[in-house]
């Protein structure tokens, strides 16, 4: 039986490594440019969800911390696309790392700020790079 991916003579590993640091760049380049679009409203969020925590006096040098982060993440994240669309994976490995890390920050701030439901959301895009990363370490 002939499948899909054997009549394009496409690897299927290949295709989700190309899919999920696709996402990455997709989900970190929308945020960073969300957080410069809305810079006022957003940065108030971050006070108030940080006002009880050791952090308070640090969210205004925090603030365009995470944003440079997530820029910078989706920035190498499509980098990483267009190089395995030329055949070269270790750059995507290195962007995937930087999704893991950078998702990984979010969910442990806002753990800081005792904020569940903030740090579980960020849970299943965690699950998705530890995968990719896995399938660029394979």
């Amino acid at each position: 039986m002939v499948t899909l991916f054997d009549s394009l003579d496409i690897e299927v590993v290949w295709l989700i490594q190309l899919l999920v640091t696709l996402f990455g760049a997709v989900l970190f380049m929308q945020s960073g440019f969300d957080k410069i679009k809305h810079w006022h409203a957003r940065e108030l969020q971050l006070r108030a969800l940080y006002e009880a925590t050791p952090l308070a006096p640090w969210t205004q040098f925090l603030y365009p911390l995470i944003m440079v982060l997530e820029l910078g993440t989706g920035i190498a994240a499509t980098y990483g696309v267009i190089m395995l669309l030329t055949g070269v994976n270790t750059t995507s490995f290195l962007a995937m790392l930087m999704c893991t890390i950078t998702t990984l920050l979010q969910f442990s701030g806002h753990r800081i700020a005792k904020n569940e439901a903030g740090a579980a959301l960020r849970v299943p895009y965690f699950l998705v790079f530890i995968f990719g990363l896995y399938l660029f370490y394979r």
